[in-house]
């Protein structure tokens, strides 16, 4: 066990990405299952998604964030157990054409 988890200290990844990246389900898995790895690698406890995009209501984009924070949740859970899946969601929507 490392100084800081002996001192009870949890340490996050920061999860941040271009939600245009993830609409492809494929790509989708594969970022999750990259973040899974690194924080597995760097005995670190869970991912902070930290996603501060423009989103329209009802677009590709914003099913596809609904989509990651489920399955990110889902796989951390899995892969991690006792991990934590931090959402911070600031988005912006337009209603812009």
């Amino acid at each position: 066990m490392c100084f800081a988890h002996s001192k009870g200290a949890r340490f996050v990844l920061k999860g941040n990405v271009s939600v245009k990246k993830i609409i492809d389900p494929k790509k989708r898995a594969a970022w999750i299952a990259e973040k899974v790895n690194l924080t597995k690698t760097q005995y670190m406890d869970g991912i902070n998604l930290d996603i501060e995009q423009t989103i329209r209501p009802h677009t590709p984009e914003y099913y596809a964030l609904t989509d990651l924070v489920k399955e990110t949740t889902e796989a951390f859970h899995k892969e991690i157990p006792g991990s934590q899946v931090i959402k911070l969601l600031l988005l912006t929507t337009s209603h812009q054409v």
